[in-house]
């Protein structure tokens, strides 16, 4: 007791002692039943006070030795250096793991199963809650030290058919002002490989650069259930195989992870995480994923290392290497799996970073996949993976238009590329086992390829201004062709505006344009329609020969050409019907003057001329007079003018009268 104040200290292992509650109106309790409160306001029994509060310092002297000895005999049994609480799982009246409500798992303690007795987590899958992967976290995030080294130790039993992990997730939080996004990663680290009985397993790691903390998971599957003892994580004086940084271009830290897969970051903003290989092998097995390459060994500088490891599943491991090179627009992977069918390199992105789809360029021109799982696309050579632009917001009254912008998160953008591949890979998207990430794997057929991540496109953006005014060029000659190279350069090149948004504008104005002609023609038509006289038929035919010219009959802008063909063919059919009707009273006028002749003896040579001159003229109208709606009775005469015509010149005197007609 401190003056009116009651302190009750109880160690946690006298369960069974019952702490009475006492008197607390009895004044004469303790030291301050002794002191004359009186005197010592009335400025005497000062030496009273010091007594008392020399028995105070003296009986806290005195709690402090025996703190401390008992702290001692305390620390003495306790496990320092595991940074997990329980590690035995012992404690019987406290379980530290908990599991989400969403999460289709359910975790308890079980004193069963283990040789020697003791308690043992047992993280069970709950298909009541869902058919996923269920998932059961160690109660506190940990802020592991980046730099540390760090091991992870269990026995641990999976009974099922399913996945049985113990893994890391680490996280990184996310931040309003610099505008980082949270991501959430779980990386597996032990996992038993023999169903049914215990194993002793461990795994040496370190955080990776873009983490702020940490948390330990045990991830289960349908069907399964995973029961883990003697569980330590502590640090360790050990390199690790695997541990490399460096910066890429476009301002982008570049790090390799324990697992061996690169990451990307620029400032506080994770790009991408875990590039890492994959393998298509004989019979259709595949292996990859973020904890499926186990890195052995790396050997090399910044400018070029080579991570040797292996990928593991069920069936067992393939052993893998992947070889990273710097280069002026990103880092280069060449991905080796001996004996593969194809191999490909796999990384897991922020679902936030692209919310608007997966924008691809391939042997198909260009597209938008969705951000979604079970996706996938071949022919692709280029998939863009974030957002080419700054997250910007505005600043000031939302009233003024003068208010500025401010970027409170650069760009994202990483494009994952199988550089030399003109008929491209195969991009498939997965879910990763967290929901802010993403998975993509790009493919290549053979047992090595090649792969890049650029990060930096300021080579691209020379080539794009090339290849933009070579575009524009062509516009001026062909159109169709002109249309369609600019909008080539705007997919192409989609991740640089100042090249983008040029292209479209301008491919933009020649379709309008294109379009206004169109309309001018449409109406040419129609007026000649009304009139059915020459004037109006020359100027539609006019401007059909120019719009043919510029977007001919499958050219490279379909909707447009097809719509000039369509004008072009109502034009001619218009000026079919104007001659046949021109045609009509001549025809009548030549055959009737050589039926004449031809009756006269003498003249049979010139009404052969006659003839021949009514086929000349006029042939090319006959088929479209003899057609369905055409007229008949004119089709007919000029086919009967080609009949008479050969039938004279088979005369031989007719023939010898005219040599040059045929």
């Amino acid at each position: 007791r401190i003056g009116n104040a009651r302190y009750v200290f109880k160690d946690p292992s006298m369960a069974d002692v019952d702490v009475a509650a006492g008197d607390d109106e009895d004044a004469g309790w303790g030291m301050m039943g002794e002191l004359d409160v009186e005197k010592v306001k009335a400025g005497g029994g000062a030496g009273g006070l010091l007594a008392a509060l020399g028995l105070l310092a003296a009986l806290g002297a005195g709690a402090f030795v025996l703190g401390s000895k008992e702290s001692k005999e305390v620390a003495a049994d306790v496990d320092v250096a595991n940074l997990l609480l329980d590690g035995g799982f012992d404690a019987a009246d406290t379980l530290l793991w908990s599991v989400e409500d969403t999460s289709p798992a359910a975790a308890t303690r079980t004193t069963g199963g283990r040789p020697g007795g003791g308690g043992a987590l047992q993280v069970r899958h709950d298909a009541s809650k869902g058919a996923g992967v269920g998932m059961a976290r160690y109660g506190d995030d940990l802020e592991l030290l980046s730099g540390s080294v760090y091991r992870l130790a269990a026995q641990m039993r999976r009974d099922g058919p399913a996945r049985g992990d113990l893994a890391v997730q680490w996280l990184r939080y996310g931040n309003v002002r610099t505008g980082s996004t949270a991501v959430t990663q779980t990386v597996r680290l032990l996992s038993p490989t023999k169903p049914g009985a215990f194993q002793p397993l461990t795994r040496v790691f370190r955080r990776p650069a873009w983490a702020e903390g940490a948390r330990i998971v045990v991830v289960v599957g349908p069907d399964t259930t995973v029961k883990v003892d003697d569980l330590r994580l502590e640090t360790v004086d050990a390199k690790e195989p695997v541990s490399a940084k460096f910066d890429a271009p476009g301002g982008v830290t570049a790090s390799l992870s324990s697992t061996g897969g690169l990451d990307l970051a620029r400032t506080a903003t994770v790009l991408l995480a875990g590039a890492t290989p994959w393998a298509r092998m004989p019979g259709g097995r595949v292996l990859g994923g973020v904890s499926a390459f186990e890195a052995i060994s790396s050997s090399g500088d910044p400018e070029s290392r080579e991570v040797k490891g292996r990928l593991l599943d069920d069936q067992g491991e393939v052993p893998a290497t992947i070889t990273w090179k710097t280069t002026s627009d990103g880092p280069v992977a060449t991905v080796s799996v001996p004996g593969a069918e194809a191999v490909g390199l796999g990384a897991e992105v922020p679902r936030a970073h692209i919310q608007d789809g997966i924008a691809v360029v391939g042997s198909f021109g260009s597209q938008r996949m969705p951000g979604q799982g079970g996706q996938s696309l071949d022919g692709v050579r280029k998939a863009l993976l974030g957002d080419p632009f700054p997250l910007e917001t505005l600043l000031g009254d939302p009233n003024d238009p003068q208010r500025q912008t401010k970027a409170v998160r650069p760009p994202t953008l990483v494009a994952l590329d199988a550089p030399g591949a003109e008929a491209g890979g195969l991009l498939k998207t997965l879910d990763a086992d967290d929901g802010s990430l993403l998975g993509a794997v790009l493919w290549r057929t053979g047992a090595t390829g090649e792969f890049r991540l650029m990060t930096s496109f300021d080579a691209e953006a020379q080539r794009g201004r090339a290849r933009l005014r070579e575009a524009v060029e062509l516009l001026g000659r062909d159109p169709a062709g002109g249309i369609a190279a600019l909008r080539q350069v705007a997919e192409e090149f989609a991740f640089q505006r100042d090249i983008r948004q040029p292209a479209l504008d301008k491919a933009t104005a020649r379709e309008a344009q294109a379009r206004k002609d169109q309309q001018a023609l449409t109406e040419a038509v129609a007026r000649h329609d009304i009139f059915r006289d020459a004037a109006t038929l020359v100027d539609a035919e006019a401007k059909a020969r120019e719009l043919s010219g510029q977007f001919p009959e499958g050219g490279a802008v379909s909707q447009i050409s097809q719509s000039v063909k369509d004008l072009a063919t109502r034009v001619g059919a218009a000026r079919v019907r104007l001659d046949l009707e021109r045609a009509a009273p001549e025809v009548r006028r030549l055959t009737r003057l050589a039926a004449l002749l031809e009756q006269e003896k003498g003249f049979e040579p010139v009404a052969a001329i006659y003839y021949d001159a009514v086929v000349r003229r006029f042939d090319r109208l006959g088929a479209v007079a003899s057609a369905p709606g055409g007229d008949a009775e004119l089709g007919k005469m000029i086919q009967e003018a080609r009949e008479r015509r050969d039938a004279l010149l088979a005369k031989p005197e007719v023939r010898a009268a005219v040599p040059d007609l045929k």
